[in-house]
């Protein structure tokens, strides 16, 4: 399986224009077999297949911060290319940006806004970048509180599609 890195925002990501102001912003590094896969493909791998355990803490999370006036995702939908591309999904999936290399989706509310990007640096070589800026105490307190659970889910949320993709390799493979 491909590792993942903790690596900076690439300059050529739409995130790196905000970065010197961002509230927190993070990415990890990885490699996908598949080198034609795009950045959309890619972003609906990995938050179109959540590991459960994560959708749990997702539900969780939107019961909570929901009383406090935080945007939260509606009940899992299935997430498409043509549900993505359109803005037919709510929560994190609002699309901001797209071409060939990149993908950016953000949610905004009036404690919090996060930005989510994959990026395409080279055949199979992304990134995925998380940028949040805070508006108010009440986000600033929510950011500091998730912080270490976002890291976990988000090196989590790639790790099983990477997982996906080697089991699929594998099928392919022995069907061969």
């Amino acid at each position: 399986m491909s590792r993942i890195e903790m690596v900076e925002i690439p300059n050529q990501s739409q995130l790196s224009h905000h970065s010197p102001k961002a509230s927190f912003s993070d990415s990890f590094g990885f490699v996908v077999a598949d080198e034609l896969r795009s950045p959309q493909q890619v972003y609906l791998d990995i938050f179109g297949h959540l590991p459960a355990w994560i959708e749990r803490l997702m539900r969780l999370r939107n019961q909570i911060v929901g009383v406090l006036g935080f945007e939260t995702s509606p009940e899992i939908t299935p997430l498409t290319l043509q549900k993505l591309m359109t803005n037919e999904l709510g929560g994190i999936h609002q699309l901001a940006y797209s071409s060939d290399q990149e993908i950016v989706c953000t949610s905004r509310d009036k404690h919090i806004q996060v930005s989510l990007s994959v990026l395409k640096l080279n055949s199979g070589k992304f990134v995925l970048s998380t940028q949040v800026d805070t508006f108010t105490l009440c986000g600033a307190i929510y950011l500091q509180a998730i912080i270490p659970f976002h890291k976990l889910i988000a090196a989590s949320s790639i790790r099983s599609m990477l997982r996906r993709e080697e089991h699929k390799k594998a099928e392919h493979q022995g069907s061969a």
